[in-house]
């Protein structure tokens, strides 16, 4: 596990320089059909060289990442497109064969984005822009290892009225989700364990240079458009419609409710370190703010 995340403020215009969006390339790709996609098939390149690939053989379609009428997500000042995306055809699995969300496990294959950083690039933020399912779990590894994320997604579809938002911090309480991997999206909002509802919206991590990060769901597939990288990951984010139905935007980054409820997740913490095992393995150690430390 890397270093406890430090990002120090950039000026504007050093800012705009160093985030940006990344489509997935879905040329090779058609909406009726699931197309055979190789190990390493690269998806998208970034500007600061980070790279997005395939990370196992897949069978892969295009399907829109636009849920509850909401077709484009803006980040700062960059409006990203909802309307195209790709999804994998089989499920993430370990080694073994299991389910890493009940395993801890890594997958072996399935449906898995991953994510290079170069060592040109010293740390930041990335997000994973998609359709996210309320009755999944999401998994986020580097280099192997389970890491904690945020994920917010609007939660229209099952009537709620603002974001969804849940942060992977330890492995001991339960009134913010701080299991690893993170619980269904339907029992945080309360909708329920069995709620399918989908929203859209991102998942997100810190990165370090020299590391690969793998991002897919659990019990089904990841629907993806692309990645958008930054330095600090403190953009205003809202998502949006169009046409007259066009439904009313919603500002899924900042999220007054949710840093509220994470501010009381880490007050609850009872000890100055934690750490998470599975299998005998470290896979996780965390500080009293919730920090993911080294």
């Amino acid at each position: 596990m890397k270093k406890f995340f430090t990002l120090v403020a950039m000026a504007t215009m050093t800012l705009a320089a160093n985030a940006q969006y990344t489509e997935f390339n879905t040329s090779a790709l058609n909406a009726d059909a699931t197309t055979e996609v190789a190990a390493g098939t690269v998806m998208g390149t970034a500007a600061n060289g980070i790279v997005a690939k395939t990370a196992f053989a897949d069978q892969c379609k295009i399907v829109g990442v636009t849920a509850s009428k909401f077709s484009v997500m803006t980040i700062g000042s960059t409006e990203i497109d909802l309307s195209g995306g790709y999804q994998g055809n089989n499920n993430a699995k370990d080694k073994d064969g299991g389910n890493p969300a009940n395993t801890l496990l890594p997958a072996a294959s399935g449906s898995v984005l991953s994510i290079e950083v170069p060592t040109t690039v010293k740390e930041g933020v990335i997000y994973v822009i998609g359709k996210f399912s309320q009755n999944k779990q999401y998994v986020v590894t580097e280099d192997g290892g389970f890491i904690g994320y945020t994920i917010v997604c609007d939660g229209t579809a099952a009537g709620q009225a603002k974001a969804l938002v849940a942060e992977v911090k330890g492995d001991d309480a339960d009134k913010y989700f701080v299991t690893t991997p993170i619980g269904k999206l339907g029992v945080l909002n309360g909708a329920g364990d069995a709620a399918a509802n989908n929203g859209v919206g991102f998942i997100k991590f810190n990165v370090y240079g020299g590391s690969t990060y793998n991002v897919h769901a659990t019990g089904s597939k990841l629907t993806q458009c692309g990645f958008y990288f930054s330095e600090t990951g403190d953009e205003t984010i809202t998502i949006s419609g169009t046409g007259e139905e066009a439904p009313t935007p919603i500002q899924l980054q900042p999220d007054e409710t949710a840093v509220q409820g994470i501010a009381e997740a880490k007050s609850e913490a009872a000890a100055p370190v934690k750490v998470i095992t599975a299998n005998g393995i470290q896979i996780g150690k965390y500080n009293v703010a919730g920090q993911q430390v080294k």
